[in-house]
């Protein structure tokens, strides 16, 4: 009978790193953290922001009771009920926050919180000022 040589360590090498079993798409996952929060307003446009840029965020109560969101060229303005909750979400870096009409507060249930006011303004330092 004929005997085929041993394998390289080259061969070895290249048949263990051709692993059947590892995914084709190594990007982001499915049901991973997303990278970039969009906000949806009540007339349909949207805008994202990354989450790479966030800087800060302050939840604000009192009078006017509001959560800032700080990116690196943005300033991000909610307004809301329950802004505790809608803070708390905030942490778990949610792809989408939609802005609904304060009309319809009676008519939304079941929902943690709702965001009737998302505004949004450059920073001083995208504007080149100092």
């Amino acid at each position: 009978m004929h005997q085929s040589p041993p394998p390289s360590d080259g061969l070895i090498t290249e048949m263990r790193s051709n692993d059947p079993t590892k995914p084709l798409y190594t990007g982001q996952a499915v049901n991973s953290v997303p990278n970039k929060l969009c906000i949806i307003k009540e007339d349909g446009s949207r805008m994202r922001f990354p989450y790479h840029a966030l800087m800060a965020e302050d939840l604000q109560m009192g009078e006017d009771p509001r959560i800032i969101l700080k990116f690196m060229a943005d300033i991000v303005t909610l307004r809301g009920i329950n802004l505790i909750a809608l803070f708390d979400y905030l942490g778990q870096e949610p792809p989408y926050l939609y802005v609904m009409p304060s009309r319809y507060h009676p008519l939304i249930h079941g929902q943690p919180f709702i965001l009737t006011e998302a505004i949004i303004d450059e920073t001083p330092a995208a504007n080149g000022e100092k």
